[in-house]
C-alpha cells in the first residue's frame, strides 16, 4: 500500500480544508496517509513515504508570497531531506487584501502529483 505525508500551516483553517480534502482523496484512492500540522512535522519523516505533501498559506499584499513563520525551520528542515523518486506537491493557499479564491473542485488533480526525478 502507497504511502503519504501531508503537512500543513493554516490560518483561516483555508489550507488544513485543503489539507483534509487531499488526504479524503489519496484515501479514497487506497493510500495511507498521516497529516501533521507543520509545527509538529519533521522534514526527516518524509523520508518513510510514497508521497509527500507540503501545503501553506502565504501572505501577501505585493503579490509575492512569503512562508509563514512557523513553516520556516520545517523549509530549512526539508532542504536536507532527499526526495528523489518521492511523488512531491505543495499546493499552496495565498492571503491577500483581496477575496480569497476557493477551489472549484474537491477532487484531487493528478497534475499536482510530480515526481522529484
Amino acid at each position: 500500500m502507497a504511502t503519504a505525508r501531508i503537512v500543513y500551516a493554516s490560518m483561516t483553517g483555508n489550507t488544513e480544508e485543503i489539507a483534509e480534502i487531499i488526504e479524503e482523496e489519496l484515501e479514497n484512492h487506497g493510500v495511507s496517509v498521516t497529516t501533521t500540522e507543520v509545527s509538529q512535522a519533521i522534514a526527516d519523516d518524509f523520508a518513510d513515504v510514497d508521497i509527500c505533501i507540503v501545503a501553506t498559506y502565504t501572505f501577501s499584499d505585493s503579490g509575492s508570497g512569503m512562508l509563514p513563520d512557523e513553516a520556516v525551520d520545517f523549509y530549512e528542515e526539508l532542504k536536507e531531506v532527499d526526495l528523489h523518486g518521492k511523488v512531491f506537491a505543495a499546493p499552496a493557499v495565498v492571503i491577500t487584501s483581496t477575496p480569497t479564491l476557493r477551489p472549484a473542485s474537491t477532487t484531487l488533480p493528478t497534475s499536482w502529483l510530480l515526481t522529484v526525478p
